[in-house]
């Protein structure tokens, strides 16, 4: 049996405390010299190596989907502190990106625009519907079948329109996991929720 290492390695947990301290330092640096300014961070044409700016993105997104299946990486990959050096690597890679593409002056609104006003608002949207919707129990004995299932998904993505993906998600996928507790293949039915509910 594998032993998960509660141990963090020093210079991972070194490094992740560095690049937090780094971000959020140049971020309320920024933020204080710049108070009642608004800098516009709207850039006037394509970056011209916009090629390599995406690279970072691509890589975490690589990270996510392939380390938890690669045997090399999968118990490496369990630990958050883990994760998060992978975030931050990809991070201060972005920021290098804007940086030499920009100018180091470009990066403190970049920082304000992508962790103040986009990923700061999106997590207390994210955690009022998790709250509202978490508080809804929906119950009933309904036979699962796929007619059920595809009326399931319909209201789902209709709920999706007015409540937003990640409310209707969490409103629906327990009873369609309920419902569909006695089948034995129901993978597909989830993946089609996903797609359908969680995403459009």
């Amino acid at each position: 049996m594998h032993q998960t290492s509660t141990k963090p390695s020093k210079p991972i947990l070194a490094f992740c405390v560095i690049a937090s301290l780094f971000i959020g330092g140049w971020l309320g640096y920024w933020l204080f010299t710049h108070q009642g300014h608004h800098d516009a961070h709207a850039q006037p044409h394509m970056p011209t190596q916009w090629g390599i700016g995406i690279v970072p993105f691509v890589v975490l997104l690589g990270s996510i989907a392939l380390l938890p299946l690669l045997k090399t990486t999968e118990h490496w990959w369990e630990e958050n502190l883990h994760r998060f050096f992978v975030a931050m690597l990809c991070a201060i890679g972005t920021i290098g990106y804007v940086a030499w593409e920009s100018g180091a002056t470009a990066i403190g609104p970049m920082l304000d625009h992508s962790i103040m006003k986009d990923f700061i608002p999106f997590i207390v949207l994210l955690f009022s519907l998790y709250v509202i919707s978490g508080g809804i129990h929906l119950s009933g004995d309904i036979e699962a079948s796929p007619k059920v299932n595809t009326t399931f998904l319909a209201i789902g993505a209709l709920l999706a329109s007015f409540i937003g993906t990640t409310g209707a998600s969490m409103l629906l996928i327990r009873p369609i996991l309920k419902t569909n507790s006695q089948r034995k293949h129901i993978v597909h039915t989830v993946v089609v929720f996903i797609f359908l509910v969680s995403n459009i």
